[in-house]
Formats: C-alpha cells, structure tokens, sequence
C-alpha cells in the first residue's frame, strides 16, 4: 500500500464536503505555521533547527494534502504532475532564474 492508499484508509475524511475541506486546509495552515514557528525560534531566538522536528511538521503537512486530495477525489500525482508541469513552464533551462521568477505570469 502507497502512502495515499494508507491516508484515504486511516481517515474518515474522503468525501467531498465543505468539512473535510475545511479541516484540510487548517491542518495544512496550521502545520505551516509550526514550521515558521520552529525557523523563527531557529533565526531570532537562538534554538537549534533540528530535523526530526521538520521532518515531523512536513509529514503533517503531506497528510493533510493528502486529506484535501482525497476529500476533492484528486490523485496527488495529478498535483504533482500539474506542479512539475507548471515549474517547467517556468524554469525551462531547468534552473532557477530570478528573472524568470520576477517576471512569472500568474
């Protein structure tokens, strides 16, 4: 079993509904902001930036983007394949360019 096969059996959130939406995008905002948390601490506060806690926030973060995926039926490799898509458009040299990122159409 892959790691979206194993998220859409442990969570109960897999239909299309404005709560498993909803609950999707606060675990993902909140995840994000305990990772800025820990960059913060690291950069103003003087902690160590350790791995095990941001490999533990990012994994947080992938479960609840898989949470969001499966509530809007959308495989996460249709998302990551539009991502690359999109990247490539962007980056064609394969590199980044600050100015092709200055000058991204959006």
């Amino acid at each position: 079993m892959d790691y979206a096969e194993f998220v859409k059996n442990i969570t109960p959130y897999t239909t299309l509904n404005s709560d498993n939406i909803t609950l999707a995008a606060k675990g993902i905002s909140g995840k994000a902001g305990e990772i800025l948390e820990l960059i913060k601490k690291f950069k103003s506060q003087g902690h160590e930036l350790r791995d095990k806690d941001l490999i533990n926030e990012l994994g947080d973060v992938l479960f609840y983007i898989h949470v969001m995926c499966n509530a809007l039926n959308i495989p996460i490799n249709h998302v990551i394949n539009k991502n690359v898509e999109n990247l490539i458009l962007r980056y064609p040299e394969g590199k980044f360019s600050v100015k092709r990122s200055v000058s991204r159409k959006v």
